[in-house]
């Protein structure tokens, strides 16, 4: 059904969707720090950076023609990822929790792994009910800088921040090294761009599910980016947002009738700007499964 695979996918968006000071403000200058920071990446001054996230989501729900009927679902994810422009390799692992009380009294966890080595995408599952299990595929040479682009979180941020209005909030340290707090006035539009795309990956969202606007469905929404005032590099930035949706939003009939209200919160660090990195696929890997790509339509 279109709606439980809607549900399925939403944890997916949250992880996409993401990613104080103190003092006056200045348009001028906070307009200045974004286009250097741009500079910066663009200019190729970045070569090598560690990402850590930690985001939290409660989604209420209320399907009245479902075995879940009425009740919460809560998840945790903590994910941690390594970046090397250099050499073009990438490493993401996740962990993510999931509660629902209403259908289980115990929690779900699910592990994952994802590498971007040489041109091949490695992917490792370890749910506790089914074990660990590991894919890859090889990624056509005219599609690498696309696919990459997917999984490096500063690259979305980037590409989100670059047109955006932005407000200078103040200064604040982060992990010792003194930071712009800027104050994000994100293009939705741009923003369901990059999340579709993101979920493209794993063909996640149905097409027949009708473009949304944010503007419509997202309400409480704040981002902020801290931004070193040594070399402009991204150094951190919080995110959290509610999005309420029914099936009449979506389009969908009566006898798939449902309402929902998800609030989110994440925050992101990047440390280790052009440090020394090693990424090696782990010697399980080397046996993974190798697998067509997942979505040959998805590359256009």
């Amino acid at each position: 059904m279109k709606r439980k695979r809607l549900i399925a996918a939403f944890p997916l968006l949250c992880l996409v969707i993401i990613t104080a000071g103190c003092g006056g403000t200045d348009v001028i200058a906070a307009e200045d720090i974004r286009d250097e920071l741009v500079k910066a990446i663009n200019m190729g001054n970045l070569e090598t950076y560690r990402m850590d996230m930690n985001m939290n989501s409660v989604m209420n729900m209320n399907i009245p023609n479902d075995e879940f009927g009425e009740g919460t679902m809560s998840t945790s994810m903590v994910a941690t990822g390594v970046v090397d422009y250099e050499d073009l390799n990438m490493i993401m692992e996740m962990s993510m929790t999931t509660d629902m009380p209403s259908l289980s009294d115990a929690m779900e966890s699910m592990e994952m792994a994802v590498y971007l080595i040489s041109g091949v995408y490695y992917m490792k599952m370890d749910i506790p009910s089914e074990g660990e299990s590991w894919l890859k595929f090889d990624i056509p040479e005219e599609y690498w800088e696309d696919y990459k682009d997917q999984m490096d979180q500063m690259a979305q941020q980037i590409d989100l921040m670059e047109y955006a209005d932005v407000e200078l909030l103040g200064t604040e340290a982060v992990n010792g090294i003194e930071c712009y707090v800027l104050d994000i006035k994100t293009d939705f539009a741009s923003l369901y761009e990059a999340m579709l795309q993101q979920l493209e990956i794993g063909n996640t969202i149905p097409n027949e599910f009708p473009l949304l606007s944010l503007e419509d469905i997202i309400t409480d929404y704040s981002y902020k980016s801290w931004i070193s005032k040594d070399e402009y590099f991204l150094m951190k930035y919080e995110m959290s947002y509610t999005m309420p949706m029914d099936s009449e939003s979506m389009g969908l009939p009566p006898e798939e009738a449902f309402a929902m209200t998800m609030e989110m919160d994440a925050t992101v660090v990047i440390s280790n700007h052009n440090q020394p990195v090693s990424i090696e696929l782990p010697p399980e890997a080397l046996n993974a499964e190798e697998v067509p790509m997942l979505n040959s339509d998805s590359w256009y």
